[in-house]
């Protein structure tokens, strides 16, 4: 149940990455991202539970955030993270949002217990 609540957060930070920019992946938006879904910090660790845990799987899923996802190789060239980039850039958020979703489809970017 946990990691299912963790992978609904982290989707949310990546909705907010997608509309608001790469600024939303910063550590020090991480209480601020809390408080935006849960209203507060307290709230947040009550339905997450462990907020260090939280926290790290923030951290650690990004650097997961540009690899390709097995099923996604053959869909995406070698420059796919500039790909990402410039789709986000332009407010192609569509298209942004496909990509990540892609990435996504196996095994939530890796991410298989926190």
């Amino acid at each position: 149940m946990a990691l299912a609540l963790h992978q609904a957060f982290l989707e949310f930070v990546l909705a907010q990455y997608v509309n608001q920019g790469v600024d939303e992946l910063d550590q020090e938006k991480l209480s601020s991202l809390l408080e935006f879904r849960y209203h507060t910090v307290d709230d947040a660790a009550a339905q997450l539970g462990n907020l260090s845990a939280v926290r790290e799987a923030f951290v650690g899923f990004q650097p997961r955030l540009y690899e390709l996802a097995p099923c996604a190789a053959a869909s995406f060239d070698a420059n796919a993270t500039a790909d990402l980039n410039a789709r986000v850039r332009s407010r192609d958020l569509r298209e942004a949002r496909a990509i990540l979703r892609t990435r996504n489809a196996t095994n939530w970017m890796g991410l298989t217990q926190f």
